[in-house]
């Protein structure tokens, strides 16, 4: 799993199976709120990962509050029909209009 957290940090997206996908998506989000606190305890293996996560993944997900990742299903693997899956981050995007300003009563 730490392999596959490392992978999802640095690429920004992984593709495995359904159940360890819905794993990698809660031990993604708990790390980036671990991350967001300030908790320099870092479980993954490699120095640019972690720089990737303090400086990029934090400032990015600084307002929200939870559901940092998605996962979505892909088809099924040829050799032995597991349900693959897509893990990856989600890029807020911040409105380039003011909602009040596009609705109109």
């Amino acid at each position: 799993m730490r392999t596959l957290l490392n992978q999802l940090v640095f690429t920004g997206k992984v593709t495995t199976t359904l159940p360890r996908a819905n794993e990698l998506r809660k031990e993604a989000d708990r790390l980036v709120t671990r991350i967001k606190q300030g908790s320099t305890r870092n479980s993954l293996t490699t120095h640019e990962t972690h720089l990737k996560l303090t400086l990029d993944l934090a400032r990015t997900y600084a307002n929200h509050r939870g559901g940092y990742t998605s996962v979505t299903r892909r088809k099924r693997r040829s050799g032995d029909g597991a349900q693959l899956a897509r893990v990856e981050f989600v890029r807020f995007e911040r409105p380039s209009q003011s909602v009040s300003s596009i609705v109109t009563t």
